[in-house]
């Protein structure tokens, strides 16, 4: 997705655009998924694990600073632009590790409020923030943030599922049938990225905020979590 990112908003008509829009309908659910997992086990504070992905952001990004260098690309090298590759993580260079890490740090915190919730609380919570990030943004295309749903408060929410998963979701479905499901929530939110395409509106339904890329999210981990690939 990210090397696709490149020529999305280049490709404009043909069928590469329904291939565009096919791709970022099913893959763009990955943020969601990966955060999912998260919640459904726990981020628990590590000054090792910051430590790690502080140096590989900061490994990528100084290489990245060099290319720009020796690669004559034109980019103008300020302060800010020097400062943000030097501190990747705290400059929010990649808001998938940036929010990732916030929620680390007040992880404690937040897995004691979240498990000292019962159930009916939690999902009552659940349903406020679904409703207030993204239900909203589904129905008027713009969000509060306009971050397009990256950014860590989309991420937290994504957290919050992630634990409700762990603690309350007991129902039982076959893949069979999570896989038809899936296939029909990609099939619509596909239907309508076209329509949006036609008034002017580039993947209105498949971005970070939207409730099809929840309801996607979700469906992809119950699939790899009966599959076994997801342990309890």
């Amino acid at each position: 997705m990210h090397s696709f990112g490149q020529v999305l908003d280049r490709i404009t008509t043909g069928k590469d655009l329904f291939i565009v829009i096919l791709a970022a309908t099913v893959l763009n659910l990955t943020s969601s998924c990966l955060m999912i997992i998260s919640g459904y086990y726990g981020i628990r504070l590590s000054a090792r694990r910051y430590v790690h992905l502080e140096l590989i952001c900061l490994f990528w990004s100084v290489i990245q600073l060099f290319l720009s260098f020796v690669g004559n690309t034109g980019v103008q090298i300020s302060r800010n632009n020097l400062i943000s590759h030097m501190f990747p993580v705290m400059t929010n260079r990649n808001w998938f590790v940036t929010g990732y890490v916030i929620i680390m740090v007040f992880s404690q915190h937040i897995n004691e409020y979240l498990d000292s919730l019962d159930g009916r609380r939690f999902r009552n919570l659940l349903i406020a923030l679904l409703l207030l990030f993204y239900a909203v943004s589904t129905m008027i295309y713009t969000d509060i943030l306009n971050t397009g749903g990256k950014d860590v408060l989309h991420l937290f929410v994504m957290y919050v599922l992630g634990r409700y998963l762990k603690r309350f979701y007991d129902d039982r479905y076959s893949n069979s049938k999570l896989s038809i499901w899936l296939v029909s929530a990609i099939a619509i939110s596909f239907g309508l990225n076209i329509v949006a395409e036609k008034i002017g509106v580039r993947f209105w339904f498949c971005r970070d905020c939207s409730l099809f890329m929840v309801a996607e999210a979700v469906l992809l981990f119950l699939i790899i979590k009966n599959a076994g690939f997801i342990m309890e």
